[in-house]
């Protein structure tokens, strides 16, 4: 019997010939703790020591899979590690795997990743189970900055994203969700001619924006993002899948834009959008921090 902690229900362990058989609970509570207990203590003991097989996941977003795949084909054709990319949503994740000695094993994978590394850049944002709003919340705490958030098309994703991790009260102060232009003429201070001129899915649209909540907050950045998530609102000089971003900072004001397509349909437009505003802001961090942290 395999003792249940968290419940009556006990595990069942079967030793057969050349065989183990686990049986557990089905309830997730009580299963996760026989593993974490019982089952891994146990298969590391039963495991081999001289022959292990080990893997990485090196997280890239920036790029589509075809592209990144492109930049590192001699790599994923190698033996030592094997490398096996994935198409996630905004993002590809690199599986490097190897078989062989433990120190072999981590040595192996440490030459892919760096291989990796210097192929891809700064596309390479995380590694395994690191999640791109905790990349980017490690660096603003590192560098003491705070940031908010005024979303239109995305509708409260990118601070969704930022609260998902425990402590980030420590640099995210909060956003305003910004929909009609009334709401954004008010709540964020963006000139309501400047809208009439330029519409507001406009790089003059996100930089007001960001530079509004910024402002409205005292926060050190701003980010915005105003789109055409469709599937209607769109014109043939503002199609859907149309988003720009707005950073606000020290030094001034940044903008981008990105055209998604209609194929991700819209709620793949805002994920994407999302996706794309955090990497933003990860990059003008990674790039520009020391004008970032100099006084006011």
């Amino acid at each position: 019997p395999i003792p249940n902690t968290r419940g009556t229900a006990p595990g069942i362990h079967l030793d057969l010939t050349h065989t183990t058989i686990v049986i557990m609970p089905g309830v997730p509570y009580e299963m996760e703790a026989m593993v974490t207990d019982y089952l891994l203590p146990l298969l590391r003991e039963q495991m081999r020591r001289d022959i292990v097989i080990g893997s990485r996941v090196l997280r890239v977003t920036g790029e589509g899979e075809s592209a990144v795949e492109s930049r590192i084909r001699d790599l994923a054709g190698g033996t030592a590690p094997t490398v096996a990319p994935y198409a996630k949503l905004g993002e590809v994740h690199l599986r490097l795997t190897a078989k062989g000695a433990p120190d072999d094993v981590r040595q192996m994978l440490d030459r892919g990743e760096r291989l990796i590394r210097d192929r891809l850049g700064t596309l390479v944002y995380g590694v395994d189970d690191q999640t791109l709003e905790q990349v980017t919340g490690a660096l603003l705490v590192e560098r003491a900055l705070t940031v908010s958030v005024a979303e239109s098309c995305t509708g409260g994703l990118i601070g969704e994203r930022f609260t998902n991790v425990p402590g980030s009260s420590a640099y995210f102060l909060g956003g305003v969700v910004a929909y009609s232009d009334r709401l954004k003429t008010t709540l964020l201070d963006v000139d309501p001619v400047m809208i009439a001129a330029f519409g507001a899915v406009s790089p003059q649209a996100a930089g007001a924006m960001a530079e509004g909540i910024r402002r409205r907050t005292g926060s050190d950045l701003g980010l915005a993002v105003t789109g055409v998530a469709g599937p209607g609102g769109a014109t043939a000089e503002k199609p859907v899948g149309l988003v720009f971003f707005g950073l606000a900072h020290v030094d001034g004001t940044r903008t981008h834009r990105l055209n998604l397509g209609p194929e991700p349909g819209r709620r793949g437009i805002r994920l994407l959008a999302a996706q794309a505003a955090l990497n933003m802001l990860r990059l003008h961090l990674l790039e520009s921090w020391p004008i970032l942290t100099a006084p006011s």
